[in-house]
């Protein structure tokens, strides 16, 4: 096969079907068979020869097999969606009240350890989430002093946002805060500006892909980001999750 092709399976309490692009191309009656009522994981190779597919060419001696995606979905009632992939609508556990919280870390050992990251708080009253981005100066610019004012160490800037909530994506502008000082009340010409704009897409309860731009500026970027805990906790689970495990 020389395109792309896009293979399901629909398992059931009583069956398991499998698809071909949309096709149903065979089905099995799980009735009866307690093996299957137990923890499954996705397995994905290139086998060659058995019973399934046909007969092997005996001058084939190199196959190659390509993925675009995996998409694993659960039916829910919330969701009226007829597919699983990048599209569907509530296929995965996201609850903004109890997984958009905390401190969220760049999820790229690139970024390990370079004590950036950003602070979520939802509030559900007004279905917004406020968020703190903690980092540093522009790179571009030869001193830390140019660029964005500065906040705190000469070289570190703090940004905050009031992103609205619609399902799994928060967007909303960016703002910088200046002429504050250490500690202390406001000040007398303390100032919050927007300078840019901030989008958060939620692709898992532990999963979200950052996008930003900054007025006036080459500053626009896109970057993965999962909360801090699943990177110093081997067992880490969503609130969400654990929830609906009670």
């Amino acid at each position: 096969m020389l395109e792309w092709h896009t293979y399901a399976m629909e398992w059931s309490a009583d069956g398991i079907d499998f698809f071909m692009d949309n096709e149903l191309v065979a089905s099995y009656n799980l009735q009866g068979c307690p093996v299957y009522e137990e923890p499954m994981f996705v397995l994905l190779n290139v086998a060659m020869g058995g019973n399934l597919g046909g007969a092997i060419d005996p001058e084939l001696d190199l196959a190659t097999l390509e993925i675009d995606y995996v998409a694993h979905c659960q039916q829910s009632e919330d969701s009226e969606s007829t597919t699983c992939d990048e599209t569907t609508t509530g296929a995965f556990q996201f609850e903004p009240a109890l997984d958009a919280d905390g401190q969220w870390v760049i999820d790229d050992p690139a970024f390990a350890g370079n004590a950036q990251g950003l602070t979520f708080d939802y509030m559900a009253f007004a279905d917004l989430m406020f968020v703190s981005w903690f980092t540093y100066v522009d790179p571009s610019v030869s001193s830390p002093a140019e660029g964005l004012d500065v906040v705190g160490a000469q070289d570190n800037r703090w940004l905050t946002a009031q992103l609205t909530v619609d399902g799994n994506i928060a967007t909303g502008p960016l703002f910088a805060s200046t002429g504050g000082r250490f500690d202390s009340p406001p000040q007398p010409g303390q100032d919050t500006t927007e300078v840019g704009s901030l989008s958060i897409e939620f692709t898992a309860c532990d999963l979200a892909t950052v996008s930003y731009e900054i007025d006036g500026t080459s500053l626009v970027r896109e970057f993965p980001i999962i909360p801090l805990e699943k990177r110093v906790n081997g067992g880490f689970q969503c609130a969400s999750e654990a929830a609906a495990a009670l």
